[in-house]
């Protein structure tokens, strides 16, 4: 008896007689004609609707904080500041007080690199500072003896770490150039000396000098000279008559014709690449018009240069070269022994903790210690030492911290401009009372003065970072 079956048997026989499938007909037929108008053949135009969509910026930046508020240009954010007197020396009172600088000055010292990194001037539009007993001190016993010889007035700024050093240089800038005039002032800054020893720039070795030359850190120094001192060097004419080539041609200024500041423009000499006598024409022609013009020479954290002379450098035979045999560092050196020396003018140069304290050069040059013979020539050079005591020695100006009033005052700036917030002092007892609480601004504000004056002992920049950045 047969069953029913769902099972399809397929026979092997079956497959037997089956055709294979051919594509080659089709393949071999002729195209068929398109119909319509013939399209021309070229490329996509461009338009807005086929543009790659912009990436989305989230206002994030890849500085910290420190560069961002640097680089950034926060300051156009800020608010404007309120009236205060221009930084002057006839501004000087007995009491402290809160100045700005002239809009031309401003431009100046920031062409030379006076207003720094880490002073957080971008709170205010523009550049803020408080004159107080330092700015006054100062003032009597360096700038009020700019018209005297150099060498007799030499200052080296020592203090605390934070406690305003940098600053102190750059008010004395401001108030030199507000007393005589940027039009009768030469002013000489270099807002650090590290980049001579640092390695970063090339350097070659003039024989007739016995230095070595840096081309490319002298030209770019020699530009933020001339774009600061236009105004004076266009009123200078040269004492001594001077020939250069410029791209191969003969150039030739005339002594009483032409000016220092034609020179600085034209010469090219102080980049070239072979050994050149251009800057020591230039500090010739100082030293000349110094008669008639004050020559200020500031140089900040200058002990960078003085405690560390070793530089990254190496002679032909692979040995360091010393900070001295640099022409850049040796005008300094001299400048700070009084060496060279301006008839009018004065050299203030200011110290850093920002490196070792375990030096002894600049307090055996400042006649704080006395002169060891058996000191280890890595923590003393002689050398330097002996050249800074020369010609009666570097005076040291110590600066003091701020007084309680000078808290204040400062603080109430801050609090004025909106940079300060006075917040209530919540404590537990007042914060679970449902009331509304009820505070004194004047109350609070004197107890954050006490506060801040006590735990930052008078350090303008312990201040600034406790009362504004970590309040």
């Amino acid at each position: 008896m047969l069953r029913a079956t769902n099972r399809l048997v397929v026979s092997s026989k079956a497959t037997i007689g089956l055709r294979a499938i051919s594509t080659t007909p089709a393949l071999l037929a002729p195209k068929a004609k398109l119909t319509g108008p013939k399209k021309a053949q070229g490329t996509k135009k461009w338009s807005a609707s086929n543009q790659p969509a912009k990436p989305k910026k989230s206002g994030m930046t890849h500085h910290k904080f420190r560069d961002a508020v640097y680089n950034l240009n926060w300051d156009k954010y800020a608010s404007e500041l309120p009236p205060i007197p221009n930084l002057n020396v006839k501004n000087l009172k007995a009491n402290s007080h809160m100045a700005r600088y002239s809009p031309s000055v401003e431009a100046a010292l920031s062409k030379f690199g006076g207003f720094k990194k880490g002073q957080y001037h971008e709170l205010f539009e523009h550049p803020v500072t408080l004159a107080n007993e330092n700015t006054q001190r100062l003032n009597q016993e360096f700038i009020s003896k700019l018209e005297g010889n150099s060498k007799d007035n030499r200052v080296y700024i020592t203090g605390d770490q934070a406690i305003g050093k940098s600053t102190l240089v750059t008010q004395t800038l401001g108030l030199a150039l507000e007393k005589f005039g940027q039009d009768k002032t030469l002013i000489l800054h270099f807002d650090t000396p590290k980049v001579i020893t640092n390695g970063t720039s090339d350097y070659i070795f003039n024989k007739d000098l016995g230095l070595y030359q840096q081309p490319m850190l002298t030209k770019r120094w020699v530009y933020k000279f001339r774009q600061v001192n236009e105004a004076t060097l266009k009123t200078l004419k040269l004492t001594e008559d001077v020939k250069f080539s410029v791209k191969g041609k003969p150039v030739a200024l005339k002594a009483g014709t032409n000016t220092l500041y034609e020179y600085l423009v034209q010469c090219h000499d102080f980049g070239s690449s072979t050994p050149t006598q251009g800057f020591q024409f230039f500090i010739n022609q100082l030293k000349a018009h110094s008669k008639t013009v004050p020559v200020v020479v500031t140089v900040d954290d200058f002990n960078t240069l003085a405690e560390f002379p070793v530089t990254e450098y190496k002679h032909p035979d692979f040995t360091s070269i010393h900070a001295t045999q640099f022409e850049m560092a040796d005008f300094l050196f001299k400048c700070a022994s009084g060496e060279l020396n301006f008839a009018q003018g004065g050299v203030l140069l200011a110290n850093t903790t920002a490196v070792s304290q375990h030096r002894e050069t600049m307090e055996v040059a400042l006649d704080q210690t006395k002169y060891d013979p058996f000191a280890n020539k890595k923590y003393f050079d002689r050398e330097i030492a002996e050249k800074l005591l020369q010609n009666g020695g570097v005076k040291e100006f110590k600066m003091t911290p701020l007084t309680k009033d000078d808290t204040r005052q400062l603080m109430a700036f801050w609090k004025d401009t909106g940079i300060l917030q006075i917040r209530p002092d919540f404590t537990k007892k007042d914060y679970n009372k449902e009331e509304a609480f009820s505070m004194s601004i004047s109350k609070q504000f004197e107890n954050l003065v006490n506060l801040q004056y006590v735990s930052t002992q008078g350090v303008p920049g312990y201040l600034l970072r406790k009362s504004v950045m970590h309040y």
